[in-house]
């Protein structure tokens, strides 16, 4: 038997899909998932049409994350 949280998982996907392919109709709409196991996303989400082209940002350095603390920052005392 399958457990309660893997039912869950797999009415949610079921339902991300549904949504996902009424939006073709709709015209140029971009959605936009993010994730830091890309590998454990449902196949079936990475197929074209779905979540099809995937952006790897990296970590950011040391420099990069004094910048954004310092925009998230500006104007604190």
């Amino acid at each position: 038997e399958m457990g309660a949280e893997k039912q869950v998982e797999r009415r949610v996907v079921a339902q991300l899909l549904a949504l996902m392919d009424g939006l073709q109709a709709r015209g140029q709409i971009v959605v936009i998932g993010a994730t830091n196991i890309p590998n454990t996303v449902d196949p079936a989400l990475r197929r074209p049409g779905r979540f099809d082209r995937e952006l790897e940002i990296p970590i950011p350095d040391k420099n990069a994350r004094l910048e954004i603390l310092q925009i998230h920052t500006r104007g604190m005392p």
